[in-house]
């Protein structure tokens, strides 16, 4: 028998584990969770032959219903058991508080000015750091919450920042060894040290923007040379309703590609620029727009009401495009049409699997009288942007097929009371 090394083993014991067929292995890995499965294949070379084609794929999810966070498995071929609430699901693998543990959050409130009566529960957006930690931004603590990768899953590290300066945060990205935080309350975006959490800059709206915009979300393009973020004129309405005027848009705020910093305008005196609309399409009719994140072919993807009577939401693609007129150069917003079969679940969160074309959404019925509200969190095998002919001129907005919709969780099975943004974790 061999005994040859494997990446983590020597001698005969990694021989007699190499020695397993392949067939065994896979009939014993059916019933391994996901997080067992990451570590099993570093036991030996064989072993992480067979389990690197299998699908490993995580997601976290917010479930603001219940103050928690839902970490899944991004195929619902794997027996994964619920730790921490003694549930199963094909799908949820970890659920646990998304606020800062007893004794932490104790100090916290002792020393910092707390939440006003309006302040809920609320676990918001999220967004991956370089070592893998997962920051979450939370309306009661008014801040951001780190949390680390453990043997379990994740469990919360600390406070990242936290204050009215960042109350009500809906939008998270990190990048530049920073983390951009967007507060709904002050209308602005805030650019945080990674290491301390200190405050680095500040920009609000742009010269000419005399509305009030409530903020929905944010992510970086592409290029990594601007912030994108779902906006709509603020009219104090239920936010599980259309408003009766579509006011939505997509902000752009300008960074400097070398540092991370915001853009400044030398004109005056070297203030932030701040955040300003791209003109959109008539066909493009934004009523509260929220969570805008690109696909790996370059295209934006922002959930929104739908412009019927239903009062569902849908996922509306686009893409940016620059365009002459009048002997200058303005961004536009091209309109490409939207996912046809998630149309029928109003879906709210969307997220992009890093290594394929999967999609995946997060589906609430706000309608719902019930106590507890049983979400699902659906995944689509593609988002259907490669059959998109990204020269044609004359392409009207149409609705895209993306292959059969399947539900990671169902609202019955595995319970996520009102499960709300959804991030990919390859």
């Amino acid at each position: 028998m061999s005994s040859r090394a494997g990446p983590t083993g020597t001698g005969t014991s990694t021989g007699i584990l190499e020695g397993l067929s392949e067939d065994l292995l896979l009939k014993i890995f059916g019933h391994v969770n996901v997080l067992d499965l990451r570590v099993a294949a570093c036991v030996c070379q064989h072993w992480n032959s067979v389990i690197k084609p299998l699908d490993l794929g995580l997601l976290m999810v917010t479930v603001s219903g219940s103050n928690e966070l839902a970490l899944l498995s991004s195929s619902s071929s794997s027996s994964n058991t619920t730790r921490n609430t003694g549930s199963s699901s094909s799908a949820v693998i970890q659920r646990f508080a998304a606020s800062p543990n007893h004794r932490k959050r104790k100090r916290f409130y002792h020393t910092r000015q707390a939440a006003g009566p309006t302040a809920y529960q609320w676990p918001t957006c999220l967004a991956v750091g370089p070592q893998k930690q997962l920051y979450l931004s939370q309306y009661k603590v008014q801040g951001v919450l780190e949390f680390r990768p453990c043997r379990e899953g994740y469990q919360y590290r600390r406070t990242l920042a936290s204050g009215r300066n960042l109350a009500s945060p809906e939008g998270l990205v990190v990048a530049y060894n920073s983390l951009y935080v967007v507060s709904v309350q002050n209308a602005t975006i805030s650019r945080l040290s990674l290491k301390t959490g200190a405050l680095l800059e500040r920009a609000g709206p742009a010269q000419g923007m005399n509305d009030f915009w409530t903020l929905w979300g944010m992510t970086i393009s592409p290029c990594q040379r601007y912030l994108l973020i779902a906006g709509h004129v603020s009219d104090e309405g239920d936010y599980r309703q259309p408003t009766d005027t579509p006011t939505g848009a997509i902000l752009r705020l300008d960074i400097d590609p070398t540092n991370g910093s915001f853009q400044r305008n030398p004109q005056r005196h070297g203030t932030i620029m701040g955040y300003y609309a791209i003109p959109a399409p008539p066909s493009l009719a934004l009523n509260r727009p929220s969570d805008p994140q690109y696909c790996r072919h370059g295209i934006l993807h922002v959930s929104t009401f739908a412009p019927n009577a239903s009062g569902g939401r849908r996922i509306q693609k686009f893409s940016l495009l620059k365009q002459q007129i009048n002997n200058h150069e303005e961004e536009l917003i091209r309109h490409w049409g939207w996912l046809q079969e998630a149309d029928h679940f109003h879906p709210w969160g969307i997220a992009f699997s890093n290594k394929t074309d999967q999609v995946f959404l997060t589906s609430t019925n706000h309608a719902s009288t019930s106590n507890v509200n049983g979400g699902q969190v659906l995944r689509l095998p593609t988002c259907g942007c490669h059959h998109l002919d990204l020269a044609s001129n004359d392409t009207p907005p149409r609705a895209i097929s993306c292959g059969n919709l399947t539900a990671l969780v169902d609202g019955q099975h595995a319970v996520l009371n009102q499960p709300n943004y959804v991030l990919s974790i390859d």
